[in-house]
């Protein structure tokens, strides 16, 4: 007991370093009064299920580039690119998005305590055979950095998702109006700095879904929850970040691929890079 009361005392007694991002976890601080960032991430996505035996992967590129406009605001925007991939015996489906755009703002409500709120804009379904649509919905999270010498990040969000029409994959199908279930959304990341520049990510997400409706009527099994884990190799210098890191699932979900952004899923291979620069001030 005395060695783990030493081991807290000296993580939480000193100044934070300087340190990298995590790979899921959202940062409470802003940027900076005139700072630019862009970031760009390739996840890739697999899960498995048993009963029937079906393969399902997911690829997801965002792009995401953020703007700080006030010492204590940012604003900013992601464009996404989606693909999915099913195979069930000799049966292959996919489909794909082109163009997601969420807009966003994050503010900084003190030293370690942020706020995140973002508009994911209203994206329709397609004719592919795993046509990808959703509405326009709306994310909002708490972030919180605990005073630590090795840097932990919390998040805590709720995701309101609002209805869209598909025709569920079904060509020349009559559209039917889904509303899919709200997200309760929670993350945790703590980096255990191994140099001046890299570090070791460790991560945990857990995530509760609502039950689904189509036309109307409840989905059976469309509620369910998500535990992941994922452990990655961070570096920053100067103004760059990179990050490699791997994910898995803790429980068997009931509704594992209710999102094709949250969640590991079986497994999770996620790369990102991202720059923060300081514009030239503009002439006021």
């Amino acid at each position: 007991m005395k060695k783990i009361l030493l081991a807290v005392l000296v993580l939480t007694s000193f100044h934070p370093l300087l340190h990298a991002r995590p790979l899921l976890t959202e940062e409470a601080q802003t940027l900076g009064q005139y700072y630019f960032d862009a970031a760009f991430s390739v996840a890739d996505r697999g899960d498995n299920f048993g009963s029937p035996k079906v393969k399902y992967t997911t690829f997801t590129v965002p792009v995401r580039a953020r703007l700080g406009v006030l010492s204590w605001a940012d604003v900013g925007v992601t464009f996404r690119y989606v693909s999915q991939h099913l195979e069930r015996g000799s049966d292959k489906l996919t489909g794909s998005s082109v163009g997601q755009v969420s807009p966003e703002f994050k503010l900084a409500l003190s030293d370690r305590i942020g706020f995140l709120g973002i508009w994911h804009l209203r994206s329709g379904g397609n004719e592919d055979d795993l046509p990808i649509a959703r509405g326009p919905d709306l994310e909002a999270v708490l972030l919180y950095q605990v005073p630590t010498a090795w840097p932990f990040h919390l998040n805590a969000g709720y995701v309101f998702r609002e209805h869209y029409g598909s025709n569920l994959g079904i060509h020349d199908g009559t559209g039917v109006q889904v509303k899919p279930g709200n997200i309760f959304e929670s993350r945790a990341a703590l980096e255990i700095p191994l140099s001046d520049t890299f570090g070791l990510s460790t991560e945990l997400a857990y995530y509760h879904v609502n039950e689904e409706k189509i036309a109307g009527e409840a989905v059976l099994g469309s509620a369910g929850e998500a535990m992941d884990a994922l452990v990655g190799l961070v570096w920053h210098r100067g103004g760059w970040n990179m990050g490699l890191g791997a994910g898995f699932g803790l429980l068997k979900e009931s509704h594992t691929s209710f999102d094709l952004e949250r969640g590991a899923g079986d497994t999770l291979i996620k790369w990102t890079v991202a720059y923060k620069l300081k514009p030239m001030k503009p002439d006021l």
